[in-house]
């Protein structure tokens, strides 16, 4: 199957959904904006006194500007592009670690006894003070938000991954595999895997929306991003000092996350019913 018919599969079945489908223009306009930032700003991020100092509307700043006169608007667009790449690479890494393992220890119980007790010990640090360690290893930045929320998520892949392949390995076509003869890792590759990816898929779309606030939060503790890089938490972080004479420096980022984490949570909330059974062939079409 070619890749343009495996695109035209695909969004036959998110038009399925109405959730799915507003959800994806949504996320669409986000990624548009994030790739076309240095052409939609109409100031340099980081470009101080291009106004007056927390100057509120205007034409020439059609979201104000912040206490070293830097174009607000133009800080909230750039800020898409580290917000919804440090969430990205979160979600991507977190699986790549976590998936391989839950399926393995679904798949194999005293592998799994080990790796589970591995994933409470990760359980038992809140991720917020693993930022904080690695902030003070590393001196803050992207790379701390992307350690500290890998650590924290990798879990939840894992037991996700676990539960589903625990349930899918009873099925009858399993042990008609082991019967044939069939090695274990194309069982893993040809049955155990594609069967569980549907909850896979939901909850990769939920933790990108929850990388969008935590990355948030971190940044606003000041462990994170750091100024004068934009990220919606920087800017948040340095709106509130102000947030009674310029609530504009807190309300347009604050905006820019509720709009985010909306948008995918609607999107991952139509995969849901998409991929309910009740749908046939939701998930098939998706592959």
């Amino acid at each position: 199957m070619t890749i343009q018919k495996k695109i035209r599969k695909s969004w036959r079945t998110i038009k399925k959904s109405t959730k799915a489908t507003i959800g994806f223009f949504m996320i669409i306009i986000l990624v548009l904006v994030a790739l076309l930032a240095p052409l939609i700003a109409p100031y340099d991020a980081e470009e101080i006194n291009t106004g007056p100092a927390l100057q509120a509307t205007s034409k020439e700043h059609i979201m104000g500007t912040d206490n070293y006169g830097r174009d607000v608007f133009s800080r909230v667009v750039m800020g898409a592009r580290v917000s919804l790449r440090i969430s990205i690479t979160v979600v991507l890494l977190s699986m790549l670690i976590g998936v391989p393992l839950g399926i393995l220890s679904g798949y194999w119980d005293k592998f799994g006894s080990v790796i589970m007790r591995i994933v409470d010990v990760m359980l038992s640090f809140p991720w917020v003070m693993v930022a904080m360690v690695v902030a003070a290893i590393l001196g803050g930045g992207e790379k701390v938000v992307i350690i500290s929320l890998v650590f924290a998520y990798v879990p939840t892949f894992v037991r996700l991954m676990q539960s589903v392949v625990l349930s899918v390995r009873e099925q009858e076509y399993i042990d008609a595999a082991l019967v044939t003869g069939e090695r274990h890792s194309s069982i893993l590759l040809r049955y155990i895997f594609p069967n569980s990816s549907a909850p896979l898929i939901v909850e990769a779309t939920l933790v990108m929306s929850f990388v969008i606030l935590d990355e948030a939060a971190i940044s606003y503790l000041g462990v994170g991003v750091q100024p004068p890089t934009p990220s919606w938490g920087v800017i948040l972080n340095e709106g509130s000092q102000f947030m009674w004479i310029a609530p504009h420096l807190s309300i347009v980022p604050g905006l820019a996350i509720a709009f985010t984490v909306l948008a995918i949570n609607i999107f991952g909330d139509g995969l849901r019913d998409i991929l309910d059974p009740r749908y046939m062939g939701g998930l098939r079409e998706l592959v």
